[in-house]
């Protein structure tokens, strides 16, 4: 890692098409057996497409100490970074405009810091001993437009999943589908999410209201009706409805396949869901160290 004993100060412009600019600068100064050393870099990209923006922020500072036999160091890092990504666009709207996107938002947003500290320790002329301990932090948050696949878990009072969400379970086929349960969803206390019981034919907790961005059954009936916040009405009328009635044509189709088609979907389904898993569910404090002795070679 650098430290003020060995860098020098620089600072760095640049500027580009698509409302591109990046700033980097590093500075440095020692004071006798001490030296401190702070860098930070950042950058923004509009993109070139709609509704794709994209920044960058890090920093980083080091102090150091050399004695005649040891030497200690303190780091500290931090970045926030906001990417933003943009799915498939149907080839007729981008033939209207290049820019266009079908969804939106879609936007990761990742946290992280890292405080470190180390040192070294000549115990011997041929012997040493250093250690170091870190701490560090990640989170990242997600926010997608797209709809999910929820609903009702059971219209049925008597059911111990009345009134609750549920994943929707119908590309499992009935011989191999788990038991209903498992499709609940609960919040991160492991409580149940509540759903409000379905009435006559309709579906209130169907994929229009759910989604990375929760929005309320009684907003989303005014949305539909064309009342209420522009933004809700965006992404309801916009971005979900279109892709839940879409994804019930396709279910429907694909239903109708038979069952080897649906146990092939759930193998794909349950490969995607793992590695999303592990990229998003990823928010965690952990920390370690570690001591070396080096002795001398014969």
């Amino acid at each position: 890692m650098k430290s003020g004993f060995d860098e020098a100060g620089s600072l760095t412009v640049k500027g580009g098409s698509f409302g591109r600019v990046f700033g980097a600068a590093e500075a440095s100064h020692v004071f006798g057996d001490t030296a401190i050393y702070v860098a930070a870099e950042g950058g923004k990209d509009d993109g070139w497409r709609l509704h794709s923006p994209s920044q960058i922020a890090r920093a980083y500072g080091d102090l150091a100490w050399k004695g005649d036999k040891a030497e200690a160091r303190l780091s500290i890092s931090a970045a926030d970074n906001r990417l933003t990504t943009v799915g498939p666009t149907p080839v007729d709207l981008l033939a209207r405009d290049r820019r266009a996107v079908y969804t939106w938002p879609q936007t990761t947003h990742n946290a992280s810091a890292l405080v470190s500290a180390s040192g070294r320790w000549q115990v011997a002329p041929d012997w040493s001993l250093s250690a170091n301990l870190y701490l560090r932090r990640f989170d990242q948050a997600h926010v997608d437009g797209n709809d999910g696949d929820f609903e009702g878990c059971s219209s049925n009072r008597s059911n111990p999943l009345y009134a609750t969400l549920c994943l929707q379970d119908d590309a499992f086929p009935r011989a191999i589908r788990p038991v209903p349960a498992s499709f609940q969803v609960q919040n991160l206390a492991g409580v149940p999410v509540s759903c409000p019981p379905a009435v006559g034919g309709a579906r209130p907790c169907a994929g229009v209201a759910y989604g990375t961005i929760r929005i309320p059954i009684v907003d989303v009936i005014r949305a539909l009706s064309g009342e209420g916040d522009r933004s809700v009405i965006a992404i309801v009328r916009e971005l979900r409805l279109p892709r839940v009635t879409l994804a019930a044509l396709i279910g429907a189709g694909l239903g109708m396949s038979g069952g080897a088609l649906a146990v092939l979907l759930l193998a794909v389904g349950g490969a995607v869901a793992g590695v999303l898993y592990a990229a998003f569910h990823n928010n965690d404090l952990n920390f370690g160290g570690s001591v070396t002795v080096v002795s001398p070679t014969k």
